[in-house]
């Protein structure tokens, strides 16, 4: 992605050969991008951010076999590139843009809605739910090893409230922030609330959906579903992130059925609020390294989740592997969960990343995948990361 938006148009993608969305008015939505990289370029391995939880971080090459090249189904080989688009009918008038924005980030509040159900229609998504809307759209991920002087360990802290407004700016619609972890040692069960408590009314301020995650270590179920609970009382949180990547309980079994048991508990203590599993991508689990998180309970934690957010990191596979190709990579992991789910309609939001190691051409390749798999939206791990020419390309994930 650094590529621009078009004005006023909605591009199908190159999985809707020939086909423009056009919405009068609106120049914020799911859109195309011009000038595409051909590169899709490998790079030295994600950058430390302290302790290896600091990120959602699917296993990388090092833990287990190499990538194994295997023969790609016609469903989910990556998609040619699209031939030119149609000629556009002459533009309309839009709104003047709003100060501070690209004219790209400019349509009227009143604009979007309309906008996210002709887009969601257009491309078979389905609207937005009680249970499913504040993962819509354009998101970025925050940790706490960007925000909490708890975590700063005597350094600057990377990134302050202000971070919400560039967000907002870039065209960020959910923020998904960290509330939490494990090994804090208080007081209380959020981490420095005074500091989070700025974020979360500066992205209210600024309009944005809030997602709050945390990673559970299943070693004591009680205190992860406590931490959750704890996370889901915040003011302005409009959902819940569980990150399902610990494997701090060794034996798989066991591990198994503390998922499960936790993530009953959690549905049961936060019934009819919008929750969300973050979880590994299948095909680490399915094809690289199928001994990573055997037997993991698909099935039996279904009934317990809103919306699945596969932790599709390309940049952590190996140059040479297929799997490098974000697009092909996005696309697989999609299908294979829904398949492990025995649910072709499993509402799905992926996270491409790693952000200092993506490309625009990354970019576009992911974003065409998750369109073409009726994403509910898409996002980048993480903003601290992310690079600024990611920001325009990554504006076709909203809605």
């Amino acid at each position: 992605m650094p590529l621009r938006p078009t004005p006023v148009r909605l591009a199908m993608g190159a999985f809707t050969i020939g086909l423009t969305v056009f919405l009068t008015g609106v120049t914020a939505a799911w859109r195309s991008t011009a000038a595409r990289s051909a590169a899709l370029t490998a790079s030295a391995g994600p950058a430390s951010k302290a302790p290896s939880t600091a990120r959602l971080m699917e296993p990388g090459p090092e833990v287990g076999t190499r990538d194994l090249p295997i023969v790609i189904a016609p469903s989910i080989a990556p998609t040619p590139a699209p031939g030119p688009a149609p000629a556009a009918p002459p533009p309309t008038a839009t709104p003047a843009p709003a100060a501070g924005l690209e004219p790209a980030l400019a349509p009227a509040a009143a604009l979007l809605e309309p906008a996210v159900s002709a887009v969601t229609k257009a491309l078979g998504i389905p609207g937005p739910s009680a249970s499913t809307a504040p993962f819509f759209g354009m998101g970025t991920w925050v940790d706490v090893f960007d925000w909490a002087p708890s975590y700063a360990k005597g350094k600057p802290i990377k990134l302050g409230p202000g971070a919400v407004d560039t967000m907002a700016d870039q065209g960020v619609q959910v923020l998904y922030i960290q509330t939490t972890r494990a090994d804090y040692a208080g007081p209380g069960d959020i981490v420095d609330p005074a500091v989070l408590q700025q974020w979360l009314a500066r992205a209210q301020a600024r309009g944005l959906q809030v997602v709050a995650w945390y990673l559970p270590t299943l070693t004591d179920v009680g205190a992860d579903v406590r931490r959750l609970k704890a996370t889901a009382a915040l003011a302005t949180v409009d959902g819940i992130g569980v990150d399902i990547e610990s494997k701090a309980v060794a034996n798989d079994d066991e591990r198994n059925r503390r998922l499960v048991e936790l993530s009953r508990l959690t549905r049961a203590a936060l019934a009819g609020r919008p929750l969300s599993a973050i979880t590994l991508p299948n095909v680490v689990t399915d094809v690289i390294n199928v001994n990573y998180w055997p037997r993991f309970p698909w099935a039996e934690i279904k009934p317990f989740y809103d919306v699945w957010q596969p932790m599709g990191y390309w940049t952590n596979r190996q140059a040479s592997s297929p799997y490098r190709n974000a697009e092909l990579y996005t696309r697989e992991n999609i299908e294979r969960l829904r398949a492990k789910l025995g649910d072709p309609n499993a509402v799905v939001h992926p996270i491409g990343g790693i952000g200092d190691e993506t490309t625009p051409g990354d970019i576009e390749g992911f974003l065409r995948a998750a369109r073409q798999a009726r994403s509910i939206g898409a996002s980048l791990y993480d903003w601290d990361t992310q690079r600024t020419t990611s920001y325009a390309p990554m504006r076709a994930a909203r809605v």
